[in-house]
């Protein structure tokens, strides 16, 4: 299990947001990882700190990597302190806040249960009631490692849209997630290839009967996206349904979209 804590030290106050600051984002992470350190002294366990940055995971050498590191220290016995590295992290490419990154890295070292320990903040004047917990199990059938790192190890570049052909196509188990030109309809957003994108669908279209998380783990040759990852986010009248990594750049997708190939 790991350990994630926010690095700021009370004494400084909030984090500097201007750039020319940046390099003061880790004071006190010295402090910090000395206290862990010392207080699991006292039970003879040995720590090791991690420093990770989006760029980290949605780079496929870089994520293998940070997992193998992270499942060779906890079978050694050692306990990883997970933190963001605010330090050289670019705006672009931060952790929106230490839940995402206790997410992503619970899976990366395929962590049994997750647990999330928050301050809610409460009033003062609030009565004393019992502490408030949500607890969500997991899939019966959970994503491949493969997929689950297209899904939430990338920020989506752009977006498209496909027909209804190619929706019901990417759903079922047997195209192992397999996108072709004739099935996009837009484009939207600048990307590059093998860069993440949306894959969205007319809320319309949602057929509650299709299974949508049991793909094969498939990469399938000649294919516009040779990885698909399914998810289900709104935005008004238009689903996520996936993600996707794609051969061909915002461009060249605009120029073969809806053709047969």
């Amino acid at each position: 299990m790991s350990l994630l804590e926010e690095s700021s030290n009370g004494r400084w106050g909030k984090k500097p947001k201007e750039k020319n600051k940046q390099a003061l984002a880790e004071i006190g992470q010295g402090h910090l990882i000395a206290l862990w350190d010392s207080l699991f002294g006292h039970l003879n366990q040995p720590i090791a700190q991690i420093l990770l940055t989006r760029g980290d995971l949605a780079d496929r050498s870089r994520y293998l990597n940070a997992s193998s590191t992270l499942t060779t220290q906890l079978n050694h016995g050692v306990i990883p302190i997970i933190n963001k590295n605010n330090t050289l992290s670019v705006a672009k490419i931060k952790f929106g806040d230490n839940d995402t990154l206790s997410a992503i890295t619970a899976s990366m070292c395929h962590a049994e249960s997750l647990f999330s320990m928050t301050d809610p903040n409460p009033s003062p004047l609030a009565y004393e009631t019992k502490p408030l917990y949500s607890f969500f199990l997991t899939r019966k059938t959970p994503l491949p490692s493969h997929k689950f790192w297209v899904a939430h190890g990338f920020v989506p570049k752009g977006s498209v849209v496909i027909n209804k052909g190619a929706y019901k196509a990417i759903s079922r188990k047997s195209i192992g997630g397999r996108l072709l030109p004739a099935g996009v309809g837009q484009v939207y957003g600048i990307f590059s290839v093998a860069q993440a994108v949306n894959i969205m669908v007319p809320q319309a279209y949602l057929n509650p009967d299709l299974e949508l998380h049991n793909q094969k783990n498939d990469e399938p040759s000649g294919s516009l996206s040779a990885h698909v990852a399914m998810t289900n986010e709104t935005w008004g009248g238009i689903v996520e349904v996936g993600r996707g990594l794609f051969n061909y750049n915002s461009s060249d997708m605009d120029k073969v979209k809806g053709q047969q190939r």
